[in-house]
């Protein structure tokens, strides 16, 4: 076997194309089993489960034109370098989640885009400061204020 065909085998193997084509057939599927017991009708009488299951076979449709292609198109292998901003950003958010009942908004709303701004080159602080405080205080007239919600400010 070429260098060029192990090449293009690595990258159907580690390709996001054939993933998502995948992931978007077991959508459909899933759609369709779980609309099996409504009544479909007929397109001038159409039954509750017509539109479900016309949208289930488009998606099944969908995602194997789209593995088709992935199978026809040769493809670069994937490069892991974007996953540390990924980690970052949801690292923010369970920091969020953990202190928004113990600090409250304002504090929890400046230390998510702090964290966040991390995974951002290069670091500005100027700019962070000024979109945390705006954002959080934001935050407190619409959460807080407007809508009444039950969340300490403070």
């Amino acid at each position: 076997m070429t260098k060029e065909r192990n090449t293009a085998r690595l990258a159907w193997a580690t390709g996001r194309e054939p993933a998502g084509a995948a992931l978007l057939i077991m959508f459909g599927a899933f759609i369709l089993y779980a609309n099996r017991m409504n009544e479909i009708g007929v397109a001038t009488q159409m039954g509750p489960g017509y539109f479900p299951m016309l949208v289930g076979f488009l998606i099944v449709l969908l995602g194997a034109s789209l593995l088709l292609r992935s199978l026809l198109v040769e493809r670069v292998p994937l490069d892991f370098r974007p996953v540390a901003p990924c980690v970052v950003v949801v690292s923010a958010i369970l920091v969020f989640a953990y202190t928004l009942d113990r600090f409250g908004l304002v504090l929890a709303t400046i230390l998510l885009v702090a964290i966040s701004r991390l995974a951002a080159r290069p670091y500005r602080v100027i700019e962070t400061g000024v979109i945390a405080v705006a954002l959080a205080a934001a935050s407190c007239v619409i959460f807080v204020v407007l809508f009444s919600l039950p969340i300490k400010a403070w």
